[in-house]
C-alpha cells in the first residue's frame, strides 16, 4: 500500500492529485423544459485515471411537474463502467448501470433533495460527464438546483 500514499512537496509544487478527493457544486440553476434527450451537466463532471476506481455520491436538489419527472445517467470514456443506487421522490433503484441511469415521474420539490451513489471504473483516462433531462416530456421546467453536489474519491 505505501504505492498509494499521498506525497506533497512543501511550496505545492509536485503534488500527485490522483488520490484527492474532488467535489463540485452547481453554481447556478439549470433547467430542462420539454425534453428527455439527457443533456450534459453545466457543472456535474470528474477527470478519472485508468485503471481506476471511484466511488461517487451526488447530492441533490430539483423542481419537476409529476408528468416530467427527472432522469439521469454518465457518459464516460471508452470502456468504463459503474453501478449505482438512487433515491429519488419514493423511487429507490439499486444496482444500476450508470450509463443507463434510471428516472422516475413524479413531483419534486426542492425540500425533496435526493441521492445518488456508486461507483465508476475508468477503462482509459478521461471525463466521467453527469448528464440529465426530463423523464417524461413536459411543458414545465425540471430544474437542477444551485447546490447540488457531486464528491468523488479514488477507491482503487
Amino acid at each position: 500500500m505505501a504505492e498509494n500514499v499521498l506525497k506533497v512537496k512543501q511550496g505545492g509544487t509536485g503534488q500527485s492529485t490522483q488520490w484527492l478527493p474532488q467535489a463540485k457544486a452547481k453554481t447556478a440553476d439549470e433547467s430542462v423544459t420539454s425534453s428527455t434527450t439527457l443533456q450534459n451537466d453545466d457543472h456535474l463532471s470528474f477527470e478519472g485515471v485508468a485503471g481506476a476506481t471511484y466511488q461517487f455520491t451526488i447530492n441533490a436538489k430539483a423542481t419537476a411537474n409529476a408528468s416530467g419527472g427527472f432522469k439521469w445517467a454518465f457518459t464516460l470514456p471508452a470502456s468504463g463502467s459503474g453501478r449505482a443506487l438512487t433515491q429519488i421522490a419514493g423511487l429507490n433503484d439499486a444496482d444500476i448501470d450508470v450509463t443507463t441511469g434510471s428516472g422516475v415521474t413524479g413531483a419534486l420539490a426542492v425540500s425533496n433533495a435526493f441521492l445518488i451513489s456508486g461507483y465508476i471504473v475508468f477503462s482509459t483516462a478521461g471525463t466521467a460527464q453527469f448528464k440529465w433531462a426530463q423523464n417524461a416530456s413536459f411543458g414545465t421546467a425540471t430544474t437542477l438546483k444551485r447546490g447540488t453536489n457531486l464528491s468523488v474519491i479514488r477507491i482503487s
